[in-house]
């Protein structure tokens, strides 16, 4: 480009440059115009707009004048994203509930269970509803908020197992701010001990599974001890057992036609697993034959797993 403040011209006198001039070449010789456009196959249009560009900004790349109005227009303020992730925040530090250990479902030690009643819809409508006059995000954009930013906090299921200690612990917790400094210390030393300690608990049973799966042998399943056990005297198998929910039989709640029974059938489920191998045995219990729930019927059932199903292991654990 020419773009000097005086003109260049042999024959002519030199005047106040008003427009630059572009001279096109190829491979450092002179053409036209009508073959530099051919060559590069662009328009009069392009050339005259690249010449502007680099006449007003140099060597930057051209950006087009509505991207970033498209994206203002799509987005929102970081301070709208921020409010809500604090909103989030702090619902699920007043009303959720902490384990000390892995969910199921999640890896993610460091979770917080919000209650099983509660939504993200209800959630939602309750940013809304503190956000009022100031702007907030739309209910889907809400939802990916959480997953992006808050994916410990999560709401528990209705079969998720509780602990009753930590249970008590988070509502005591959350009654900190009407209690003295003495007793605010004494909670909290009380919780953070309770969550050591299932921790190692928790490291036991873990460690206790790694030993029984490691110390067994390839070729064993429940049922079905190898020919030549050399590891009768060592084997060592953990089993956990225990009590499910009893159903009832027609168990569907929408039953079609008329109900034959005026209380429906009762079912107990005992259940057995074998958690070095992963293998699990469940007894349909009867209404006739279930008394109660208490020792007689648990040392029975465990009587006739191990009759049945056992590896001639010497230990449990």
């Amino acid at each position: 480009m020419r773009d000097g403040d005086v003109t260049d011209m042999s024959k002519r006198k030199n005047l106040e440059r008003k427009y630059s001039r572009l001279a096109h070449t190829f491979h450092g010789k002179p053409i036209c115009s009508a073959a530099f456009h051919f060559l590069h196959d662009v328009s009069r249009k392009v050339t005259r707009t690249l010449k502007q560009q680099f006449a007003e900004s140099g060597l930057e790349a051209k950006v087009h004048a509505n991207v970033q109005k498209t994206s203002q227009a799509k987005s929102l303020p970081f301070l709208v994203c921020q409010n809500a992730v604090q909103f989030i925040e702090n619902y699920a530090l007043a009303n959720a509930l902490v384990l000390p250990g892995r969910t199921v479902g999640t890896k993610n030690p460091d979770i917080l269970l919000l209650p099983c009643g509660t939504t993200v819809k209800k959630v939602h409508d309750l940013y809304v509803q503190v956000c009022g006059d100031d702007r907030f995000m739309s209910y889907s954009l809400f939802c990916e908020t959480w997953k992006t930013f808050l994916p410990g906090v999560c709401i528990q299921k209705p079969r998720t197992d509780l602990c009753a200690t930590c249970k008590s612990d988070t509502l005591s917790l959350l009654k900190l701010r009407t209690l003295d400094d003495a007793k605010r210390m004494e909670l909290l030393q009380q919780s953070v001990k309770h969550l050591q300690l299932v921790a190692g608990q928790r490291n036991h049973y873990r460690s206790a599974i790694s030993d029984a799966r490691a110390a067994l042998p390839a070729d064993c399943c429940l049922g079905k001890a190898p020919l030549e056990c050399h590891h009768e005297n060592t084997l060592m198998l953990h089993y956990s057992f225990d009590f499910a929910q009893q159903i009832f039989i027609p168990n569907s709640s929408q039953q079609v036609g008329q109900l034959y029974f005026l209380v429906p059938y009762k079912l107990a489920l005992f259940g057995i697993i074998c958690e070095p191998l992963g293998k699990m045995v469940i007894y349909v219990i009867p209404e006739a034959v279930l008394v109660s729930k208490g020792s007689n019927i648990v040392v029975s059932l465990l009587h006739h797993f191990l009759a049945k199903y056992s590896l001639r292991e010497k230990r449990w654990c």
